[in-house]
């Protein structure tokens, strides 16, 4: 059966869409006419096939919190097992930690739980009704609400500038993740964790766990695939680099620990021959790393006096871009000669910038900390130097950038630029110019996320959902 929109302004297209975002004030059913009603959250709209996975998929999480309590109390079994002697002898810190650890777990369940089964209550009265509503057969009286296209669904995907949202996959809704990543084949994805790495097969957007690295003591900044090896990189603000390298029975195992910077790891970078790691810290120096028998430290660069946020490399491998909170961006290039990097230019900006992009030889952007422009800089033939040509109105509507490193897919001629709550695509003409094409907001600045090397998928987290989500580019 089609049901068609009767929203003012004769749509009356079929209702194929569905919006599952939190705050939504528009109407949650509607037809392809209706979806700029939604251009703020266009991640949250889905196909009303797929309705059912997404409530299948928050019964899961039933589960998930079903055998965790399971877990639980077995595991209080022991304590409840030990006789007085044996208590004793856990000694008086372990005690302390225990007997702590359940108020706080008792003051948690009496400020949510109460919570918990007012949500619960009204869950169950809206499947009652919709139950008693099926039953009477009063749904054929209505033209909107619960539509019989619900149960047997006719319905194409959902399709807006080329782009097809699948499912938003619930990885995790406690730890905080500040970086992400995937690799070349898209096969797998990870997510720093915290000091954690997880470690998700991806298949056809569907995320599974398969892996959890534990050898950060402290937040996972940013991972980075290699190309040519199955290897891939980590960077935290325990000061460490990793090299990790997949086993004989495909486990991640760490390679090598990397140790020399004094402060956190911001940003890294690999080049395209793999036997090269360029580090930007919040200690200020940029390190570069060679791999001969083993990796090695090889020289740094100290010119920047802050924080260095983002690095990128031009396809020709021997010049390096790097912005800073001391408001410069340098310029560094390998002589031929002696293979050692130095800075050969120093750009002042007006702000502070968390990202900047290499798009060619002569070309590179860079976003502005919170600005609604990005500025583009340009190779003067002549002198060699850099120079901005244009400013790019971009959209932001934050004070907060986070990280998420600014990518370019050479082979669609899109650039990704994340700027305060919006991802803003932008396509690079043939005349040199960059179109903002469209942009994705969420609700919030916090946002972490890579576009594959491909740009099929979009993969992001953010704070508000605390869900990896992965948007699926069909034409992009």
């Amino acid at each position: 059966m089609q049901i068609r929109c009767t929203q003012i302004g004769n749509h009356s297209q079929q209702i194929n869409v569905v919006c599952i975002e939190k705050d939504c004030q528009n109407l949650r059913i509607c037809c392809p006419s209706c979806i700029f009603q939604h251009a703020h959250h266009l991640l949250s709209l889905i196909s009303l096939e797929r309705l059912n996975e997404w409530i299948k998929q928050r019964m899961e999480t039933i589960f998930v919190i079903q055998n965790s309590i399971s877990e639980f109390k077995l595991e209080l079994n022991d304590i409840i097992n030990l006789n007085t002697k044996q208590l004793l002898e856990i000694g008086d810190s372990r005690i302390e930690v225990l007997i702590k650890g359940f108020w706080k777990f008792d003051d948690f369940v009496r400020l949510q739980f109460s919570l918990l089964q007012s949500s619960i209550y009204n869950i169950r009265q809206i499947v009652k009704d919709v139950t008693t509503c099926f039953k009477d057969n009063i749904l054929q009286q209505q033209s909107f609400n619960y539509p019989k296209g619900l149960l047997n669904p006719q319905i194409q995907d959902i399709k807006f500038k080329d782009f097809n949202q699948p499912m938003p996959q619930i990885v995790h809704n406690r730890d905080q993740c500040r970086a992400i990543a995937m690799n070349k084949d898209c096969s797998i994805v990870l997510g720093g964790y915290d000091q954690y790495i997880k470690v998700f097969e991806h298949k056809i957007g569907k995320l599974k766990q398969i892996q959890l690295l534990n050898e950060h003591s402290s937040n996972v900044i940013t991972l980075n695939f290699m190309k040519k090896s199955n290897h891939f990189i980590s960077g935290s603000c325990d000061k460490i680099i990793i090299i990790w390298q997949m086993n004989q029975i495909n486990q991640w195992v760490y390679l090598q620990k990397l140790i020399g910077h004094d402060s956190s790891i911001f940003c890294l970078l690999i080049n395209k021959n793999e036997d090269l790691i360029i580090s930007g810290s919040q200690d200020k120096s940029i390190k570069f790393w060679q791999k001969q028998d083993k990796w090695q430290y090889s020289q740094s660069i100290t010119d920047h006096i802050d924080i260095v946020r983002s690095l990128s490399l031009n396809e020709g491998q021997d010049k390096l871009i790097s912005c800073s909170d001391d408001q410069f961006i340098l310029i560094i290039q390998q002589s031929l000669k002696d293979k050692i990097w130095s800075v050969v230019q120093k750009i002042q900006v007006d702000y502070q910038g968390f990202r900047l992009c290499f798009i060619d030889e002569n070309l590179f952007t860079f976003q502005p900390y919170c600005k609604q422009q990005m500025y583009v800089y340009e190779m003067n033939r002549n002198t060699k130097l850099y120079w901005k040509i244009q400013d790019i109105k971009v959209n932001c509507g934050s004070k907060n950038c986070s990280l998420f490193p600014q990518q370019y897919i050479k082979s669609k001629g899109i650039l990704v630029n994340k700027n305060g709550k919006f991802i803003n695509f932008m396509r690079k003409k043939e005349n040199g110019e960059f179109l903002n094409e469209f942009s994705i907001q969420f609700e919030v600045d916090e946002i972490f996320g890579q576009l594959s090397d491909d740009g099929k998928y979009l993969i992001t987290w953010d704070s508000y959902s605390r869900e990896i989500k992965i948007t699926n580019y069909k034409n992009l």
